[in-house]
């Protein structure tokens, strides 16, 4: 996982790879075994907290991704980000082989409190796949939600 960015007074920005491995001789009964980064890690909305992409896992399972990103704190309470994923499967023999995806992510936050902060926002993406059981329509996924830290 590499991660690098730069800061230019209310504006961030960035680029990050991430590689999991996959070794089709490990796991169980020699089904294949890959490295996956979780559901908690991830520079958007959709594989972080909706579902995975890979054959197992919680997250960004045996593949590379590919993200640049940006984050715009327009004020002290309102700020924008947003981001676009491209992701490479590197599993071998499952319906996964040679599957990629594209992902956009976006997203507003405003601090209403101190410790309380309101958020909207939403993905856009394609994943393709070189079987009928993985070439799924785009998908879209809209979000809101606010946060009470203490």
């Amino acid at each position: 996982y590499l991660n690098g960015w730069t800061t230019m007074d209310a504006l961030k920005v960035g680029a990050m790879v991430a590689y999991g491995s996959y070794d089709e001789d490990g796991g169980a009964a020699g089904t294949g075994a890959g490295f996956d980064t979780g559901a908690d890690w991830g520079p958007g909305y959709w594989v972080m907290d909706w579902t995975n992409f890979g054959s197992a896992g919680s997250g960004y399972y045996a593949s590379t991704m590919l993200a640049v990103y940006g984050d715009y704190a327009a004020s002290d309470a309102l700020s924008f980000y947003g981001a676009l994923e491209y992701i490479m499967s590197n599993e071998e023999d499952t319906a996964f082989e040679d599957a990629t995806g594209l992902i956009l992510n976006a997203s507003m936050s405003y601090s209403l409190a101190d410790n309380v902060t309101y958020a909207l926002g939403g993905a856009y993406g394609q994943i393709d796949g070189d079987t009928d059981d993985l070439d799924p329509d785009p998908f879209t996924r809209l979000f809101h939600k606010i946060t009470i830290s203490f």
